[in-house]
């Protein structure tokens, strides 16, 4: 299982001061949507697969605010190093 760390850069967008800006919502296909106040989340435990990120800015009523953007990306299973035999060298003498 590995950990997933989601984060997207801003830019500035000019809305109306009637709007409530609640946080970003980060989301990765398949697991729980994280609100949080910075464009940065961690999903722990993803397990290998093909996921989409996405990001967005929501109000407090939950509505996007722009446009959300997202990334696909891969998590690939985990692996470990080990020792095999290679060489064979037999001495007789």
């Amino acid at each position: 299982m590995s950990t997933v760390i989601v984060s997207a850069t801003v830019k500035p967008l000019e809305v109306p001061l009637s709007v409530k800006v609640q946080g970003y919502k980060i989301e990765v296909t398949g697991l729980v949507a994280q609100i949080v106040a910075v464009p940065t989340a961690s999903f722990n435990d993803v397990g290998p697969g093909d996921y989409t990120a996405s990001v967005s800015l929501i109000d407090a009523d939950g509505l996007v605010i722009g446009d959300p953007q997202s990334a696909k990306f891969t998590v690939l299973p985990a692996v470990q190093s080990v020792s095999v035999p290679d060489v064979v060298t037999v001495v007789v003498s």
